[in-house]
């Protein structure tokens, strides 16, 4: 597996035979060709160390696609309160760790949650339209906290109506990992990976 990034907007990746590009939230195939996924993981390592690597590589292109979702959905949603929403450091490092703990469609919850919460603070003080803008990470931390700790669940939202189908989206999440249509509702692990694509000991020659 090769696994490049290109630059921080746009994620260039070529897993096995197929070569995809993620940029702006956006993704397309550029190449594609049918493949059986399960043999062309296990040809792809020759120690356990080589496929613990493997895995690895896999979770981070998810992680990567997920977190271009959601930062164009973050992006969507401040929008439509004529707001522009932060993509800097602090916001990635925040939709990464809780990517670590929750499936994209929960973060999305939060992240609605915390546009609008933003909005409001943008029409009821007398802030700039930046200062509010600013606001929306903080606030998804603090919507995150208060559902750990009255013990509820973080509810899912659908693919929203704004994203379209991607072929990345399809082939990744559903041929590759084994993911119902879009993944979306799916948290992902080195477990889950382990599963869908299991260690082969090499026959010793």
């Amino acid at each position: 597996m090769k696994y490049i990034t290109a630059t921080q907007d746009k994620l260039t990746y070529n897993v096995f035979d197929v070569r995809f590009t993620v940029a702006g939230g956006q993704a397309q195939i550029r190449e594609f060709m049918a493949l059986d996924w399960q043999n062309n993981v296990s040809k792809r390592y020759n120690t356990y160390e080589d496929y613990a690597e493997l895995m690895l590589q896999l979770l981070q292109i998810w992680h990567d696609i997920c977190l271009e979702q959601l930062l164009t959905y973050m992006r969507i949603q401040m929008e439509k309160r004529t707001m522009t929403a932060p993509a800097g450091e602090k916001t990635r490092m925040l939709l990464t760790s809780l990517l670590k703990k929750y499936s994209p469609s929960q973060i999305m919850y939060l992240i609605w949650c915390a546009a609008r919460n933003a909005g409001d603070y943008w029409a009821q003080s007398q802030v700039s339209r930046r200062q509010a803008s600013n606001s929306i990470v903080g606030s998804i931390q603090r919507q995150e906290e208060n559902m750990v700790r009255h013990n509820r669940d973080i509810p899912e939202f659908e693919r929203p109506k704004e994203f379209i189908e991607d072929p990345v989206t399809r082939t990744f999440f559903v041929d590759v990992l084994a993911l119902p249509i879009d993944g979306l509702g799916a948290h992902i692990s080195l477990s889950y990976l382990k599963n869908r694509f299991p260690y082969v000991p090499k026959p010793l020659i």
